[in-house]
């Protein structure tokens, strides 16, 4: 498959605008309290941006880093920030591969990642968990993503298979064990790659 000629995008676009929309917001409601004198200017210095909007600044930045990352390997094509008719959430990335179409969704999240058993025994129920949080909606929420673009490719004689995968820009991982699916959605980092390369010695030499 190929995507010459196609506008790649603008990685983290959506994200910014948004941020932009609600930073302009918060100044209005400001201004609409407290005038354009120096008290609006304190209000300013002494708060800070809602987690809300400061969010949004921070999606930017990982939606950039990670097509950054993207475009230094070789053999990728990579469509960013692609917005579907009739949904609000975007695509962060999607990367066409060799071994077939990825959706790359890139997640800011910080803590350990893994994957915990909430249940008992005779009636598991595996939770994907970040920092002890339950993050699993993160994955289920990659479901229409999928559907999307498989709809998409099925003109296509023989498609190649379309993959979520939920890329993690600042989380931990376990030294051990660390997983790399939930729910069929690829889990995966830069981190991650280096702590595995990083034990591949240590392997060899136990062999």
């Amino acid at each position: 498959m190929s995507v010459d000629g196609v506008d790649h995008g603008v990685a983290g676009r959506s994200a910014r605008i948004e941020h932009q929309r609600l930073v302009a917001k918060r100044d209005r409601a400001i201004t609409e309290r407290w005038g354009t004198g120096i008290a609006s200017k304190i209000v300013h210095a002494v708060t800070s941006e809602p987690q809300t909007t400061r969010v949004w600044s921070i999606g930017v930045a990982g939606e950039e880093k990670l097509a950054r990352e993207l475009a230094n390997v070789p053999g990728l094509q990579v469509l960013n920030d692609r917005s579907i008719p009739g949904r609000q959430p975007n695509l962060d990335h999607v990367v066409i591969a060799p071994a077939g179409v990825f959706i790359v969704d890139a997640k800011a999240h910080k803590g350990m990642i893994e994957i915990r058993n909430r249940g008992w025994l005779l009636r598991p129920d595996y939770r994907l968990t970040i920092g002890r949080r339950d993050c699993s909606a993160l994955a289920d929420a990659m479901t229409w993503q999928v559907e999307v673009v498989a709809s998409a490719l099925v003109a296509i004689e023989s498609p190649p298979p379309v993959v979520p995968v939920s890329c993690f820009l600042e989380a931990d991982w376990p030294l051990i064990s660390a997983p790399s699916e939930f729910r069929g959605v690829r889990l995966e980092s830069h981190r991650k790659r280096r702590l595995e390369r990083s034990r591949k010695p240590e392997a060899q030499g136990a062999a």
